[in-house]
């Protein structure tokens, strides 16, 4: 019996060794299927095709304000919102009673003035005339002048042949003094044929030129005397020429007053500037309107203009050309367009400059002031190592740069990611840019051929021990 049970405890002790290491297996076996099974990423450098994604307003290419040309009641407005017009079509038109009285006036008074016109150019007329007939008449007085000089000149020399007849008693006193008498008489008509000629001189000597300031050409230098006629006949028709330039600028002036109402007139009836359509319309029939306030905007709606601002950073990336897309969501539709301008200036305020998106418009579904977003398509030539989104952990929020480091005007985002090591994956802090259409461009933190964990999952902590799939 004893011996029995000896037999059964030395079976007992041998089965106890054997259960302790095929509980070793078993766990063993167990610590390696709850691996973790990850997909691996192979960090590589792509060209930085980012997009940046902003907000913005349509506005339009071009646009008009068509604004009265005056004050006055409006009595027709032939437009509504929202209808196509082309150059030159019909949209409004002014009260034009007044300006039409205004013009009846004045075209009466311009037959005034043609009459005044004509008037002081037959007073000019008339005025050569008579120049014409004084140098008729100092010719006829100078010869008259002349005559009564000689006649009394040769009844001098009669005189003195009578008084030597007398002296030697060859004729009798009384025919000595009816000599004299004949004498004074010959004196008498060349004094006044003198006198006459001085009269009709005057207004045609030189001094009469000179005091007019008229230049005479110097004597002795071929002058003759038809070279004197023209400018004596200035001198003495000076007033009616100036009568009649008066006449002649009241006529213009009228003229002109005339032209301008039916300027007036023309412009009361307003037409569209340009093709487009009535993007507002901001009066009525019978109001009171002036040239202050617009009566309509016209716009072409296609093309149209997106209006966006952006960070200073992002609009230092921005270059005309660059392709964008634009999307409304409250109407659910979208366009391709280009970038074609960007502002060279930049707000001391904002820190943001605004860029102009050009993109076609021929369904007439976008209108201007519409709220749409905005996505620009990047061109850098550079490359950096781009990963896919599904790799990072986690995002703590937007910031600028590291302190101290150059400010790049890039957004960048602190993040991470689990790097593959060996068989255990780390924790590894990155600084990402703005995603793109390739990925997530990393700024800090990886290097090419890095592997990172695709999909990672919140129960993943720093050196565990994970398999490959």
């Amino acid at each position: 019996m004893t011996a029995r049970r000896s037999v059964l405890l030395s079976a007992v002790l041998l089965l106890i060794p054997g259960c302790r290491g095929g509980d070793k297996t078993e766990g063993h076996s167990k610590s390696f299927a709850e691996k973790p099974l990850v997909e691996i990423y192979s960090c590589r450098c792509l060209p930085d095709s980012s997009v940046i994604k902003a907000y913005g307003n349509i506005e339009p290419v071009k646009k008009a304000d068509v604004l009265p040309p005056m004050t006055g009641k409006l009595i027709r407005m032939y437009r509504q919102e929202g209808e196509s017009v082309f150059q030159g079509d019909l949209l409004a038109e002014l009260d034009t009673r007044a300006l039409e009285i205004q013009l009846s006036q004045q075209q009466s008074v311009r037959e005034g003035a043609r009459a005044s016109l004509s008037l002081a150019r037959e007073k000019y007329r008339k005025a050569l005339r008579d120049t014409e007939a004084r140098f008729l008449s100092i010719d006829s007085a100078r010869a008259e002048a002349a005559k009564a000089g000689a006649e009394l000149q040769r009844m001098r020399e009669v005189l003195i042949h009578k008084k030597e007849l007398y002296l030697a008693d060859g004729i009798t006193e009384e025919e000595l003094q009816s000599a004299q008498l004949a004498l004074m008489e010959k004196q008498t008509v060349s004094d006044q044929a003198a006198y006459s000629l001085g009269s009709l001189m005057i207004g045609f000597r030189e001094e009469d030129l000179s005091d007019a300031g008229i230049s005479i050409p110097q004597k002795g230098s071929g002058r003759e005397t038809s070279d004197m006629k023209p400018l004596y006949l200035d001198l003495n028709t000076r007033m009616e020429l100036a009568e009649c330039d008066l006449a002649e600028a009241e006529l213009n002036r009228v003229e002109r007053q005339i032209a301008s109402l039916k300027l007036k007139i023309g412009e009361c009836t307003i037409s569209s500037p340009m093709n487009g359509i009535v993007g507002r319309r901001y009066r009525d029939e019978g109001e009171l309107v002036s040239s202050e306030k617009a009566l309509y905007t016209i716009y072409p709606g296609d093309p149209l203009h997106a209006l966006v601002s952006l960070s200073e950073g992002d609009l230092l990336r921005v270059r005309p050309e660059m392709k964008a897309e634009i999307f409304s969501d409250a109407a659910g539709q979208e366009r391709a367009g280009t970038v074609e301008r960007v502002s060279p200036w930049i707000s001391t305020e904002s820190r943001s400059g605004e860029l102009r998106i050009r993109f076609s418009n021929g369904d007439g579904l976008f209108r201007a002031g519409q709220f749409v977003r905005v996505e620009i398509a990047l061109q850098d030539e550079s490359s950096r190592i781009t990963i896919p989104s599904s790799a990072l952990v986690s995002r703590q929020g937007d910031r600028f740069g590291e302190p101290g480091s150059p400010d790049t005007g890039i957004k960048e985002t602190e993040s991470a990611v689990f790097l593959l090591i060996g068989q255990r994956i780390f924790r590894q802090k990155i600084i990402t840019g703005p995603p793109g259409k390739q990925g997530v461009p990393v700024v800090q933190g990886l290097k090419e051929g890095d592997r990172l964990v695709i999909n990672p999952e919140q129960t993943f902590r720093d050196g565990m021990e994970v398999r490959l799939r």
